[in-house]
């Protein structure tokens, strides 16, 4: 079965979406994502110009004015249809995980790990975004929901 275009969107189709809820230029739209998520979230010009072409093209976007080169874009009512359906989706997997984990549960500095098991050593490794630096880590110092649990014969 064939996917269904814009069921879902990608993190970034999502912000370039949300940044349209105002008239902008691609330019603009850079900006707002990068301002909008503190610079957590980016996108290339170039996937950003398909992007808007791909939303024009299935008229999640419409083209305001043109100036010289650059084009000035607003969203649909589609367009916005489709946002409001992505944000129930993702409200729908946070409701998810406050249900299995409470809602209050968190990792106990808030910065995100990345946790892996090198595999020669087998020792649990983890690196923080915010200091890029890796140290080894025992099972029982990953947030508990995803430790591995041993069982003993």
């Amino acid at each position: 079965m064939a996917r269904q275009k814009f069921k879902t969107l990608t993190e970034q189709m999502f912000y370039v979406l949300l940044c349209l809820e105002k008239e902008c230029c691609g330019t603009q739209i850079l900006l707002c994502i990068e301002e909008m998520t503190q610079g957590r979230v980016t996108v290339g010009s170039g996937t950003l110009y398909n992007l808007l072409e791909e939303f024009l093209s299935c008229n999640m976007i419409e083209e305001r004015r043109a100036e010289g080169r650059k084009r000035y874009y607003v969203l649909s009512d589609k367009g916005r249809e489709c946002l409001y359906q992505e944000y129930v989706r993702i409200r729908g997997q946070i409701e998810d995980f406050e249900r299995t984990f409470g809602k209050d549960e968190h990792h106990e500095n808030d910065n995100p790990v990345c946790v892996y098991r090198t595999v020669s050593t087998g020792k649990t490794e983890q690196s923080s975004a915010t200091d890029g630096e890796a140290g080894v880590v025992s099972e029982e110092d990953i947030w508990p929901a995803l430790a591995v649990s041993e069982t003993k014969e």
